[in-house]
């Protein structure tokens, strides 16, 4: 959730004198910190500064924020000091609360005023800067809800192995005030232009005036990013580059300009998909459906630029859009239009793509790669299912072949400014919030999404071979390559081709998956039982549809008219309680196939659950036709919440009496 400054808060300090906690990193010619030590400066506190140094404007710094938090210290009036709010223009991860709170609750926990109203979160101690004047550094936190304090041994950072690198900057320049009130607009308002040039003047004279004191290029930064002056700013980060990176006060304001730099140049060329997504999330479903195709057209996801969706607050608005259109195409498979299923698959799975490559840093990859995992479920149902004939596979697999020109090569981001260790290299393997373990776990689920796509090449030329040659399937990759000129798809996992092997209905091909060895697609891989463990990642061909969605859509006046056209029933559905559990079929007039939708209320309706007998071919999956006697009568809208109450589900037309 993000932190909201749009409440005025005063807290009330009644402090003789500024008092820290001096417990934190010590010189390097001073003896390392106790456990003993520790407890005693807590109890104890160091004065480092006199009342009046306290006045003025601070910005709090952090690496996981994606701009900057301002707020104003003031006298108030009773020998004690209040904060006055300035702007709300940081986007937070959440696992801080208000950051004015932060900074006066440094000063109660150093001084030992424990009054009723202690916020859930208090500062354990600043720390003055000895290299850099008028900064002061975060030395960790108590979590009051908790009873913990982090870290538990603060003698960790006389290691220098920091894990939110966090600074307080001061300046008291006395025009600051109002140009960070002109300098923060409304959400989703403009700066006039007039304004901006003012900034930008402004900000420079304040440079000069305080040549000493870097700290104030930051407003030179924030005047050049709100007035969209980007040459500006980029000559500004590239000169005085040095000193952003050398001065560890001023790295987290030159890490948001760059990131805001690049967010400007796609954005302000169309391809930000970021942009665009934000739009589509305050849509009603039908909209929301009607936009998914147009995520092929966009090759960026910039997420921090103006007016771009959080992407951790929108994370699972954001899988939950994945997953209906996920189902949608589904259900327009039933319905008889592959094309506009082939459009809404192929457009979830380019969202994916599109946030894999963002500069939101390792969790914005994670959530695309989960987005392509799930995009590919459905791009493989299409592939296997949805062609009647040669040319109907030919319009499939120019869709997936112009997505796979959009696929990419696994890199690393830790090593630039999208994560900590790029900004403080001291971080290296040290950090909860990087090591090397984390960056392994994104390359496997990388290559693992990658895979199951390339399975998903594979499939479509396999069916479409089959068509082509009157209902054989290929049973060596000899037969495949005239349609790959390119060559095979490989194996993300060993740069080899994908394996193919036959199996008792059909041709299961498949890669060998993280750990690199080939079990002839006995087991299947499954991430929950480790991302390295074993099993291969598979895509089985049967020789016969498994779904045989016709292209005129299914016509039916009952349930058991629909499975005799349908006779494994239907792909799963996404928000089932059951894993296996089928889009369900119900035993009504009309019939209807609805998925439980994002509410998720499989076990809230009452369901008939039992197995029907097997009605054809072999499935695939377990054999879970989900029945239902009463039809849905709520249309899932994501405006009323995104996990509001609706299901999503089409009207079966009756079949036609001859």
């Amino acid at each position: 959730m993000s932190i909201s400054f749009c409440k005025r808060l005063s807290i009330l300090l009644l402090l003789p004198s500024l008092l820290f906690v001096g417990c934190g990193k010590s010189a390097p010619d001073k003896k390392q910190t106790s456990k003993a030590d520790v407890e005693t400066s807590q109890t104890k506190p160091v004065a480092v500064a006199a009342v009046g140094d306290l006045e003025g404007v601070y910005v709090f710094n952090r690496w996981n924020n994606t701009s900057i938090a301002w707020f104003h210290v003031v006298p108030d009036g009773k020998g004690g000091w209040q904060t006055a709010e300035l702007s709300d223009t940081h986007i937070t991860t959440g696992e801080i609360r208000t950051h004015k709170n932060l900074f006066l609750w440094g000063v109660r926990a150093a001084a030992g005023n424990n009054t009723k109203d202690k916020s859930p979160m208090s500062i354990l101690g600043w720390q003055p800067s000895a290299a850099y004047p008028g900064t002061w550094d975060m030395l960790g936190f108590s979590d009051e809800e908790t009873n913990t304090d982090w870290p538990k041994d603060l003698s960790i950072y006389e290691k220098n192995t920091l894990e939110l690198p966090t600074t307080l900057l001061q300046f008291k320049d006395n025009r600051l005030v109002q140009f960070l009130l002109n300098a923060n607009p409304k959400p989703g308002s403009e700066i006039e232009a007039t304004i901006a040039e003012n900034l930008v003047t402004t900000a420079r004279a304040m440079v000069a005036e305080h040549e000493d004191e870097p700290q104030y290029r930051v407003l030179l930064l924030h005047a050049l990013t709100q007035g969209k002056r980007w040459p500006e700013l980029r000559a500004e980060l590239d000169a005085q580059k040095t000193l952003y990176e050398n001065n560890r006060s001023l790295t987290h304001a030159y890490r948001v300009a760059q990131l805001r730099w690049e967010s400007a140049q796609p954005t302000e060329a169309g391809r930000n998909a970021a942009i665009f997504l934000a739009g589509v999330l305050k849509k009603d479903f039908a909209g929301q459906m009607a936009a998914m195709p147009e995520f092929q057209k966009y090759d960026q996801y910039r997420s921090v630029a103006a007016n771009a969706a959080p992407v951790m607050e929108e994370f699972l608005k954001i899988q939950v859009l994945a997953k209906t259109t996920g189902m949608t195409s589904i259900l327009l498979l039933v319905s008889g239009d592959q094309k506009a299923a082939l459009e809404v698959a192929a457009g979830n799975y380019a969202l994916g793509q599109c946030m894999s490559q963002g500069i939101g840093g390792n969790i914005e990859s994670l959530i695309g790669i989960a987005l392509r995992a799930i995009a590919a479920h459905s791009l493989k149902i299409i592939a296997l299912n949805a062609g009647e004939s040669v040319e109907d596979m030919d319009a499939i697999r120019e869709k997936v072949e112009a997505l796979n020109k959009r696929e990419f090569p696994y890199s690393s981001k830790s090593g630039s400014y999208y994560e900590p260790q790029g900004v403080y290299p001291e971080l290296a393997g040290k950090s909860r919030f990087f090591n090397s373990e984390i960056d392994k776990e994104l390359e496997v689920r990388h290559l693992v999404a990658n895979a199951q796509f390339q399975l998903v090449r594979m499939g479509a030329v396999m069916r479409r071979t089959q068509l082509a040659n009157g209902g054989a399937l290929p049973d060596t990759t000899d037969a495949l390559k005239p349609l790959f000129p390119g060559g095979l798809p490989n194996d993300p996992f060993t740069s080899n081709s994908l394996l193919l092997r036959p199996i008792d209905d059909g041709m299961v091909c498949y890669s060998v998956g993280p750990d690199k060895a080939d079990g002839k697609a006995l087991a299947e891989y499954d991430s929950t039982n480790g991302s390295t463990s074993a099993g291969d990642v598979i895509a089985r061909i049967p020789r016969v549809r498994e779904f045989p969605f016709p292209s005129k859509g299914i016509k039916a006046s009952t349930r058991a008219e629909f499975l005799q056209q349908m006779p494994n029933g239907l792909p799963r559905d996404f928000f089932a309680d059951k894993r296996a559990r089928q889009l369900t079929i119900t035993d009504t007039t009309p019939v209807f196939v609805y998925s439980f939708g994002p509410d998720c209320d499989e076990s809230a309706r009452t369901r008939n659950d039992a197995n029907p007998e097997n009605h054809g071919t072999a499935t695939m999956q377990p054999n879970w036709f989900s029945s239902d006697t009463r039809p849905p009568d709520v249309v899932y809208d994501p405006t009323n919440g995104v996990t509001s109450k609706g299901d999503l589900f089409i009207a079966i037309p009756p079949s036609i009496k001859k």
